[in-house]
C-alpha cells in the first residue's frame, strides 16, 4: 500500500508576500506545508485579472482536487524529505 497524505480540510491561506495559497497535509504524525505558486494559480484558473486572496483562494476551492493531487505527486517525488513543498503550474500538467 502506498503512503498516503491526509489533507487537512479548510486550513488553507494566501500568502501575500508569496502570493501563494498555502495548506496542509498530514503523513506519519507529520505536518507538510503545500505551497502552490502564482504559476500555478493563474494556469489553472485561467486568471487575467490581479492575483489577490480573494481570487487565489477561490481558485483553489474550486480546483481542489487538481491542487491536493499535484501536492501527493511533487510530495511522493520529494521522498517524503522535506517540511514544505512547492506546486508550480508544471506539477498540475503532469497528472492531468
Amino acid at each position: 500500500m502506498e503512503a498516503q497524505l491526509n489533507f487537512e480540510a479548510g486550513k488553507r491561506f494566501w500568502s501575500s508576500e508569496r502570493e501563494a495559497v498555502n495548506f496542509f497535509a498530514r503523513h506519519d504524525g507529520i505536518e507538510l506545508e503545500f505551497i502552490v505558486a502564482r504559476d500555478a494559480l493563474l494556469a489553472v484558473g485561467n486568471l487575467t485579472a490581479a492575483l489577490n486572496e480573494e481570487s487565489a483562494l477561490l481558485t483553489f476551492d474550486n480546483y481542489e482536487d487538481r491542487f491536493l493531487a499535484a501536492a501527493t505527486r511533487v510530495w511522493r517525488a520529494g521522498g517524503d524529505s522535506k517540511p514544505t513543498y512547492f506546486i508550480n503550474a508544471e506539477d498540475l500538467s503532469a497528472g492531468a
